[in-house]
C-alpha cells in the first residue's frame, strides 16, 4: 500500500495480502515519542496475528501507528481481541484532517483511530494460531 514504510515485507511473505486477513490484535505497545520538530506525539504498536495463509500458515505482523489521535479500544475479559473487518484506509486526499490514514475495525467497531504515519516493523512465520 502506498505510504506504508516497509509494506515490502508484508508483500514478501502473503503475496495477496488484504488488511481484513487480520483476524486478532496480540498485543499493543501506546507510548509517548517527539516528531522531527520535538512535538509530543503517540505512537501505537501492535501485534496482529493472520491466520490461515495457504491453509495451515499464520503470520504475526507487527506495525507502528505513529501521531495517533482519537483512539479507542474496547476488549472484554482480557482476551486476544478477534477483528471481524479490519481496514486502512488513506484520508489525506479528503482534506478534513491533517491525519493521513483512518485505522477501524468497522464490523465491531472495537478499534479505531487516526495516524499519520503506518511502519511494518517485522513479519514473521508463527505457530500460534487462534
Amino acid at each position: 500500500m502506498e505510504g506504508i514504510i516497509n509494506f515490502n515485507l508484508i508483500q514478501i511473505n502473503i503475496p495477496n495480502f488484504k488488511w481484513n486477513m487480520i483476524s486478532f490484535i496480540l498485543e499493543l505497545h501506546y507510548k509517548r515519542d517527539y516528531n522531527k520538530y520535538f512535538e509530543e506525539v503517540f505512537v501505537l504498536d501492535v501485534g496482529f496475528l493472520v491466520n490461515n495463509i495457504g491453509g495451515n500458515r499464520a503470520f504475526k505482523l507487527k506495525i507502528r501507528f505513529k501521531q495517533i489521535e482519537d483512539l479507542c479500544f474496547e476488549a472484554a475479559n482480557g482476551t486476544f481481541v478477534q477483528l471481524s473487518g479490519f481496514n486502512i484506509i488513506d484520508i489525506k486526499e479528503d482534506g478534513w484532517s491533517e491525519m493521513r490514514y483512518k485505522i477501524n475495525d468497522y464490523e465491531d467497531n472495537n478499534f479505531h483511530f487516526f495516524c499519520n504515519q503506518i511502519e511494518v516493523l517485522s513479519v514473521e512465520e508463527t505457530k500460534e494460531n487462534l
